[in-house]
């Protein structure tokens, strides 16, 4: 499901090199997100900086998962969510993805450029793809990255947590405003 996702694959774009609207993706809003998120995520499978992308909607240990195409690969998960009014009609809400990236650094493909290298990718890919293709038509606040090592008994890992918060308007329909009063 995450290689194409509403016609349109590998970074918001589609095969004629068009963006297409958030709005033809159809579903919600936080969908909507993580969808964009995750063809971002696999715009950097395609130019060699990951080997996968999964999407995990349940509690798994990640350090158990194997990763399919081997490592560095990314998890995307569920969203947390903050809402604040913007006015009597609209909540900007809040959408953070915690995006957790494990890297071995003995399967890097360049040990010279290093982890960095992985880091630089990942935050120039949602740098330059800042509205998410219109799923986030209120921003996306600039990417935190916290890198840390993890190992088990069989594995020495490096951990990225990529948290990216996209935000976006939603606007309600209430009987007692009308009009703007």
């Amino acid at each position: 499901m995450s290689q194409e996702i509403g016609g349109a694959e590998y970074g918001g774009y589609d095969v004629s090199g068009n963006i297409p609207a958030a709005s033809t993706l159809g579903g919600s809003l936080a969908q909507n997100i993580k969808r964009e998120i995750v063809l971002n995520l696999n715009a950097l499978v395609k130019a060699g900086v990951l080997n996968s992308v999964l999407e995990i909607d349940y509690g798994k240990d990640p350090l158990t998962i194997d990763p399919p195409s081997g490592y560095p690969f990314a998890l995307v998960g569920m969203p947390i969510v903050q809402s604040d009014y913007e006015d009597q009609a609209t909540n900007r809400q809040t959408y953070r993805f915690d995006v957790l990236i494990l890297a071995s650094y003995q399967a890097l493909q360049n040990q010279t450029e290093g982890i960095e290298y992985i880091i630089d990718a990942v935050l120039n890919q949602f740098d330059n793809h800042f509205t998410l293709a219109g799923a986030a038509i209120a921003s996306v606040l600039p990417v935190e990255i916290l890198t840390i090592p993890v190992s088990t008994a069989d594995k020495s890992l490096v951990a990225f947590m990529c948290t990216i918060k996209a935000q976006a308007l939603f606007e309600w329909n209430n009987p007692n405003v009308q009009n703007g009063s």
